[in-house]
């Protein structure tokens, strides 16, 4: 099994991320179809994680349309690897010193309120991801 995590940089996952991803999937992808499916160069499916960390608040990333523009990654390990599961961190805390910062969007205040109310909640959901995968991975 394999889990990539990234945070979200202008809308998308981070440049050193996409690239792993390129060089990792490209060799196992083909450009053969059958069945209206991508055949694949693996004997088996090969759980993967992405968990996407993000600044912005759940409802902000659903307006600005993140979930189909970071499912794009994520269909694409589906089809390679055979199985994908997505998990969005929001509104984490950006920055040691926000007073470093020209930001008026965010307060520094509540962002530190939300990561001490849900900082285990977050770690639990990525721990729960790992396990499904790994016993995925077993029974594969």
């Amino acid at each position: 099994m394999v889990i990539v995590g990234t945070p979200v940089y202008y809308n998308y996952p981070a440049g050193q991320v996409r690239s792993f991803l390129e060089r990792w999937l490209f060799p196992v992808g083909t450009y053969m179809w059958k069945d209206r499916k991508q055949i694949v160069i693996r004997d088996k499916v090969i759980p993967t994680g992405l968990i996407y960390t993000m600044n912005c608040p759940k409802d902000m990333m659903e307006n600005w349309n993140y979930p189909a523009i970071l499912s794009d990654t994520a269909n694409t390990m589906q089809a390679i690897m055979g199985h994908n599961e997505l998990l969005y961190i929001c509104n984490t805390y950006q920055f040691k010193d926000y007073s470093r910062y020209d930001m008026d969007l965010f307060s520094e205040e509540e962002k530190r309120a939300y990561r001490d109310a849900h900082f285990d909640e977050d770690l639990a959901k990525a721990k729960d991801l790992g396990k499904r995968l790994a016993e995925m991975a077993i029974r594969i």
